[in-house]
């Protein structure tokens, strides 16, 4: 059973997205749901990491809301 879970939308966060998850994990988050919304390769940043799950969400007229 998992505890505590992140959820968050991201777009061109590469450069933070390891270090955002390194640091929350730190303060007690066990899995991060990501909505991926403009950048392709955050699969190959965390997706092989058990705990983290990617969802590609890509910005089209009917996502906007």
């Amino acid at each position: 059973m998992t505890y505590l879970t992140l959820g968050s939308c991201l777009k061109n966060e590469e450069e933070y997205v390891v270090d955002f998850i390194k640091y929350h994990r730190y303060v007690g988050v066990e899995r991060f749901v990501f909505f991926d919304r403009g950048y392709d390769k955050l699969n190959e940043l965390v997706g092989n990491e058990p705990d983290v799950e990617i969802i590609h969400f890509p910005e089209i007229p009917g996502n906007n809301h």
